[in-house]
């Protein structure tokens, strides 16, 4: 059977650039990235300039795509970029250790059914090819703008219309999302796999 992560539409999805301007849908590769711990001090009064705060960065090396909006990522000072950790669609990925189960989660993920992920289609069109991967909007990270634009000379894949308009709606319905409060939610009726999600959707019989 097909594997469905190896088909290529790289001419319909992405193009590449080194533009040392940023656009929404901007993927990164191996970029270092870097965020705030949890356990940030808790300060009484304002440090002074000089009094050294014992504040350890975390990081992480990975992909990662522009999920800020184009009109907002603008050169000008102390603008950040929101960007969103972009992983790999495997059977580890996608806790799905069964092909059809893998086959059934990305079906899910292609429809929009999954809040959490976006799917990207795969290319070779990249060096090194870029695998099917999906955004996962749990992820975040929030950098300086002009560290971004550091990395612009580097060639990377920037999503194309409609592509990048469909991300953006992603985005702004995940940030819009308002959920109550698991307390008030209506009880869990039962354990949904992936392919019955789709045939929930589609309206199949039930096994």
């Amino acid at each position: 059977m097909t594997d469905p992560t190896t088909h290529s539409h790289s001419r319909d999805w992405y193009d590449i650039t080194t533009s040392p301007e940023l656009r929404q849908g901007d993927i990164f590769r191996r970029l270092l990235a870097f965020w705030l711990p949890q356990d940030l001090p808790v300060l009484e009064s304002d440090p002074s300039e000089n009094e050294p705060m014992a504040v350890r960065v975390r990081y992480a090396r990975a992909d990662w795509i522009v999920v800020s909006a184009s009109c907002d990522v603008i050169r000008g000072n102390d603008v950040h970029v929101l960007l969103a950790r972009v992983a790999e669609v495997n059977a580890e990925t996608m806790r799905a250790p069964k092909a059809a189960e893998l086959r059934d989660k990305i079906e899910v993920l292609r429809q929009g059914y999954d809040p959490w992920r976006f799917l990207l289609a795969r290319t070779d069109d990249a060096i090194p090819p870029f695998p099917m991967s999906f955004v996962d909007y749990r992820q975040q990270v929030f950098l300086p703008l002009a560290y971004m634009l550091a990395h612009c000379s580097r060639p990377r894949l920037r999503l194309r219309p409609p592509f990048r308009e469909k991300l953006g709606a992603w985005a702004g319905a995940s940030l819009g999302r308002v959920g109550v409060e698991d307390a008030s939610q209506i009880p869990k009726q039962s354990s949904f796999s992936a392919s019955n999600v789709l045939k929930a959707v589609e309206g199949a019989p039930y096994p």
